[in-house]
């Protein structure tokens, strides 16, 4: 079996089973190069060059002249110069035979320049229309905070975990407290004795650039995305479990024979013992809820909807619509991961913005792009944005911490 995991573009291009399976897949085909970049066994940022390449001279978008043929060739020529002497030759056996598809396909290479800009251009350079849509992250607190009648506590570090004890005692595991204000109680090293009633509400924010990691007094556990807020009490007390959020909330409910409750602008979530993703911004024109398992009543408005596992329900203001999805597009951010499918690349870039804290300028008019493909967040704004850049067409400027957007 070929060792993909060291291949350039130019390999995939000089490779006939990529090129065959690119230009006339199967069933097959697309399982394996599916379930190659699930495995990392490939680069995927030079699989998605030679994907692109092949695709839109496929779709007929590609018309080669001269000089793009003689840069693909210098391209593959600088490749083959660097590689061991087998590979060489290994190489110029396939290239034989799909001159052909690389002399139709050439003139990509002055496309890819303009998706794929090696040096960001400077702003002026760039047309943005005066009449825009700034997607940026206005918010009140810079840290993740916890805040109470009492007291209000800002946390230290990207992803804090905030836990509290059955009794209401909250401990925060390895986290820095970097300001208390307005409170009562010391707070001692990690662990923070209260004493005020069990009942006591308490809000977390946790700020765009930001996630958390919140365990419930009954054991729930709660990964809070960036741009979220929870409301919820030391304690659960009486026959219900109830909290509250604004923003997108990953949980995992303890079953304790007491339902739990989670109210949204627009929708009432009951459950008892289940994983279920929820996304309720009150700045997006949607609701969603996404069940991993379990099973979860869904209210909103005189309407009531049962989900199953594996079914997402989207609630906008013109209706409802239930569909079967895979959850582990929904939930992969609690990883650091950011996969997304047939999504308007406006929608990409509002994640973006909310996860990194940073302000975009976009056209207003619609771009019409739509993309798939998988994102490490753990990379920096740059990197993410030169690689979304391999699967959508766009050109991006930075000056002073905004993001000024080009479709192509």
């Amino acid at each position: 079996m070929t060792d993909y995991s060291q291949y350039k573009s130019s390999d995939f291009l000089s490779d006939d089973f990529f090129v065959r399976s690119k230009l006339y897949p199967t069933r097959e085909t697309d399982r394996f190069w599916d379930d190659l970049i699930r495995k990392r066994g490939i680069d995927i940022i030079e699989y998605t060059d030679a994907d692109l390449v092949l695709y839109r001279w496929k779709v007929g978008l590609l018309q080669p002249d001269q000089e793009d043929l003689e840069q693909l060739w210098q391209k593959i020529a600088v490749d083959c110069a660097s590689a061991p002497a087998e590979t060489v030759g290994r190489r110029h056996q396939f290239l034989v035979p799909l001159i052909s598809v690389l002399a139709s396909v050439a003139a990509a290479l002055a496309i890819l320049f303009i998706f794929y800009p090696s040096e960001v251009k400077e702003q002026d350079e760039l047309k943005v229309d005066s009449d825009s849509m700034i997607i940026t992250a206005p918010q009140k607190y810079d840290k993740v905070a916890i805040i109470s009648s009492n007291s209000e506590l800002l946390l230290d570090g990207d992803s804090p975990e905030i836990i509290y004890d059955s009794k209401g005692n909250m401990k925060l595991s390895d986290v820095p407290v970097f300001e208390k204000a307005a409170a009562e109680e010391p707070v001692r090293d990690e662990t923070s004795q209260e004493d005020a009633s069990q009942n006591e509400n308490r809000t977390i924010y946790v700020p765009f650039g930001r996630i958390a990691k919140l365990e419930l007094s009954d054991h729930s556990v709660l990964w809070v995305n960036a741009g979220t807020s929870v409301g919820y009490p030391k304690v659960f007390t009486g026959g219900s479990r109830e909290i509250t959020v604004d923003g997108e909330v990953y949980a995992e409910i303890a079953h304790d024979g007491r339902p739990f409750i989670v109210h949204s602008r627009d929708m009432d979530v009951r459950v008892k013992g289940t994983s279920f993703d929820i996304s309720s911004y009150s700045t997006d024109d949607f609701s969603r809820v996404v069940l991993v398992k379990g099973s979860v009543d869904v209210a909103s408005g005189e309407k009531v909807v049962s989900l199953d596992p594996a079914q997402a329900l989207t609630v906008e203001s013109d209706g409802m619509t239930l569909k079967r999805i895979d959850p582990n597009m929904y939930t992969s951010w609690t990883e650091g991961v950011y996969r997304f499918e047939n999504a308007p690349i406006e929608d990409v870039l509002l994640k973006l913005c909310r996860f990194y804290n940073v302000t975009f300028v976009l056209p207003k008019q619609s771009s019409g792009i739509i993309c798939h493909g998988t994102l490490e967040l753990k990379e920096d704004i740059d990197v993410i944005l030169k690689g979304l850049m391999r699967i959508a067409s766009f050109n991006y400027a930075q000056k002073d911490g905004v993001y000024y957007m080009n479709f192509n």
